[in-house]
């Protein structure tokens, strides 16, 4: 004969016992903290709350604790019932529709109460870094300009250095003194500068958008590390800098780089004009001056179309509402995040712990009606009989002494007084 596991049952038994005793109790404490957690985040998101505010925000915690005590009990009677083996699946079922509209409401809550400064703070730090990314992609593309205009000023200063030797007799026609080739290098020059002249004005107002976009920079900066600023006022100081950045970078994008370098372009191409009367080698030498001048030309072109493709992207101008900037910064904070989403799922882990003892023990009984275990009695089930026969012997005592005192009383000895 197969002997039947004695403690098995009884161990879950008594760790039934002890869920029972001590597991709702549990319960109702987390749904207390999270309702508690959740009031005080539904208030901080209030710059200002009132009295209404703080009303709402008790009545928003009390909503909290009776959602959260509805799915908690409900799911602690669950395992209970005989669902015909699908009880795992009610629980599941239970669990998921449970979880997802306590933590729904009560997760943002909790997690504004533990986590809504460093959340927002965070959000805060990210949007100034992300500016400063811009800031330097736009002061980068903004470089693009020196870059012009350096090579037309070298230019400029090649072709007055050939004008001044042709001038003192050690230019290509050896002949001192100013004529067609002199006066068209001096042309070329002036061409030059007045590209040179054009690119200047761009780069002097990218360096004033340059400075302002520094400076605003370093005032957020300044802003986050003042401790006078509370945050309503920190929060609306942000967002007016971040939209003297954005309005300064866009600035830059509109000054057109490329556009730029194609308008000296255009410029230089238009070369020199012609000088009549000049000697054959003259028309020749100013005509190399000329395929120069193209050659050069061409060259900003190409630079222009390099340029074209660097503008960059405009930073987008936002606000992020408390619930999206804790999701964003979920995985930022992981144990603050872990922390709010505790309360709302350690209530169903307590609940599954006690699921998991009553399939355990619906289990072993199964097996030992299927195995036909020898029949028992354990030591509980022996006091339970002595404690019944004794409440027994207690009651006959009792009505045999009422039955002394009252001749009239039945008699249980009696058989007359059997049917009575």
């Amino acid at each position: 004969m197969q002997q039947s596991p004695l403690f098995s049952r009884d161990a879950d038994l008594e760790t039934i016992r002890h869920l029972d005793r001590t597991g709702l109790i549990l319960l109702s404490a987390m749904a207390l903290v999270t309702a508690i957690l959740s009031g005080v985040g539904f208030v901080s998101q209030f710059p200002n709350p009132s009295l209404l505010d703080f009303c709402m925000a008790i009545l928003f915690g009390f909503s909290v604790w009776l959602v959260a005590r509805m799915f908690w009990a409900g799911a602690w009677i669950l395992p209970q019932f005989n669902l015909g083996g699908k009880e795992l699946s009610a629980y599941v079922l239970v669990a998921v529709i449970g979880f997802g509209a306590f933590a729904t409401i009560s997760y943002f809550g909790n997690q504004r109460a533990i986590a809504g400064g460093v959340s927002k703070s965070l959000s805060e730090d990210a949007r100034t870094d992300e500016l400063e990314n811009s800031a330097g992609a736009a002061l980068a593309y903004a470089a693009g300009f020196n870059q012009i205009a350096s090579s037309i000023s070298a230019q400029a200063a090649q072709s007055q250095a050939a004008a001044d030797a042709e001038l003192s007799g050690n230019g290509p026609t050896g002949i001192g003194g100013s004529g067609p080739v002199h006066r068209s290098f001096l042309f070329a020059t002036n061409r030059y500068r007045e590209a040179t002249a054009l690119v200047s004005s761009k780069i002097a107002e990218a360096d004033e958008l340059s400075a302002s976009i520094t400076d605003v920079l370093g005032e957020m900066r300044s802003a986050r590390q003042d401790t006078e600023l509370n945050p309503p006022q920190l929060t609306a100081e942000l967002k007016t800098l971040s939209g003297k950045v954005i309005s300064a970078i866009n600035q830059v994008r509109s000054l057109d780089v490329a556009g730029t370098a194609r308008n000296a372009a255009q410029i230089i191409a238009q070369g020199v004009p012609d000088q009549s009367g000049a000697p054959a080698s003259a028309q020749a030498r100013i005509a190399e001056l000329r395929s120069e001048m193209a050659s050069f030309a061409r060259s900003l072109e190409d630079q222009a179309q390099g340029l074209a493709g660097t503008v960059p992207d405009a930073p987008r101008a936002y606000s992020l509402s408390q619930e999206e900037h804790l999701i964003e910064n979920f995985l930022r904070m992981p144990g603050l995040s872990m922390a709010a989403l505790f309360f709302d799922f350690c209530g169903w882990v307590v609940i599954g712990f006690r699921f998991v003892a009553y399939r355990a023990l619906r289990r072993r009984d199964e097996e030992a009606h299927a195995c036909q275990y020898d029949a028992f009695l354990t030591i509980a089930d022996l006091n339970r009989v002595a404690l019944m026969a004794e409440h027994v012997s207690e009651t006959r005592r009792t009505l045999e002494a009422a039955g002394a005192a009252h001749p009239a009383f039945p008699q249980i000895d009696n058989p007359e007084n059997e049917d009575r």
